[in-house]
């Protein structure tokens, strides 16, 4: 038999993830205030204390590693915490919303390690999304949802995906995307979300697809491309030129140019987005999660340049006109531009580092000083 108090207190940062503070009694005799053998490890965090006539006054920790009674303690310990979980998500749920940045991450980290746990908790587990018009799910710090309410709601528009950010500020570009399409995107930002995506999400749902927002899905947003008009005197398309242009201003073989036409909805959209292909996605999540590597772009990546965005429309004309009249000095601005609007998508995405920074202001000021020459 099992007796106790515990709770999650409020997260901090000076928490030590080696220590419980979960204080052991043996018939209100203490037994230790450190005994973590007893607190499965996911729920290490909590507080409070056990009395239980099961665990001996003088005990080694090996001992305690090993035993039958400590293991079942566990188990209760954990199905406790669980079932209780689930009540307050089912009976409190803007208490269960409320508190859930405190305990989000011990919560996933147990549905990752505990089969029972995940089973237990599963259809409490929680995640952010754009959806706002869902009362039961609006808490303190944001709208959110379950996965299997994510699921129906969208199944007529993308049955079987689910859109999600990594980083809702380095992807923002993207996220208006989605948005102006009506597009339900979830957040999955936590430290540990990448490792319970794939551990557990895709797992258990081998047949739904997780694709983020850069990843190459944002290409099939675009309206349907209509036949274009092939120009008598280059014999090519406004695409087919513009496709070439960005080609020569950035020189890079593994940048791989894509056109397509989104919408646009005011002039603080975006002219291009940088998009990664899966396998690229995936291996950067990977280098992220290692200690001391900061995460960055990969150099193989796509530019997809909006075709119906008027920066892109008045770099075509200007293109066009260099053609016509073959003025260098057009040519060599058109060439800044392309090199601007791919340094913006990197800005917006944090891909820029020290030295692709000063090119990015040295070129700024160059294509100020030509636009502004008279």
């Amino acid at each position: 038999m099992v007796k106790g108090i515990l709770y999650f207190p409020k997260a901090k940062l000076d928490w030590d993830p080696n220590k419980t503070q979960v204080k052991l009694f043996c018939n209100r005799v203490f037994v230790s205030d450190n005994c973590k053998e007893v607190i499965p490890e996911f729920l290490l965090r909590l507080r409070g204390i056990i009395d239980s006539p099961d665990i001996p006054l003088n005990v080694s920790r090996s001992f305690l590693q090993g035993d039958r009674r400590v293991r079942k303690i566990q188990e209760y310990i954990s199905k406790k915490v669980g079932d209780h979980l689930v009540k307050m998500f089912e009976d409190d749920r803007p208490a269960y919303l409320k508190a859930w940045k405190d305990i989000e991450p011990f919560v996933k980290f147990g549905v990752m390690t505990d089969e029972k746990f995940k089973e237990r908790v599963k259809d409490a587990l929680v995640f952010g999304t754009t959806h706002t018009g869902d009362g039961d799910f609006s808490g303190e710090f944001g709208h959110y949802t379950t996965l299997a309410a994510y699921l129906e709601r969208n199944r007529e528009k993308h049955a079987d995906k689910v859109y999600f950010t990594s980083d809702a500020v380095a992807q923002a570009t993207h996220l208006d995307l989605y948005r102006a399409r009506g597009l339900e995107v979830l957040t999955l930002d936590a430290p540990i979300d990448g490792y319970l995506r794939t551990a557990v999400l895709e797992a258990d749902h081998k047949e739904v697809k997780f694709l983020r927002v850069d990843a190459e899905e944002v290409a099939t947003l675009g309206a349907e491309k209509q036949g274009e008009i092939v120009d008598p005197t280059t014999n090519q398309t406004r695409g087919d030129r513009l496709q070439a242009l960005f080609q020569d201003a950035l020189n890079d073989s593994r940048i791989k140019i894509r056109l397509e036409r989104l919408p646009v909805e005011d002039s603080g959209s975006p002219p291009a987005f940088i998009l990664l292909d899966e396998t690229t996605r995936r291996l950067q999540e990977m280098q992220s999660l290692m200690p001391d590597r900061p995460p960055t772009l990969p150099e193989n990546k796509i530019l997809m340049v909006n075709e119906d965005h008027p920066l892109v429309q008045n770099l075509a004309e200007l293109e066009r006109g260099v053609i016509v009249g073959s003025s260098s000095n057009k040519r060599e601005t058109a060439l800044l531009l392309c090199q601007h609007i791919f340094d913006l998508a990197l800005l917006a995405q944090r891909g820029l580092d020290v030295d692709k920074t000063k090119a990015f202001l040295t070129r700024s000021s160059q294509l100020l000083a030509r636009l502004t020459d008279r």
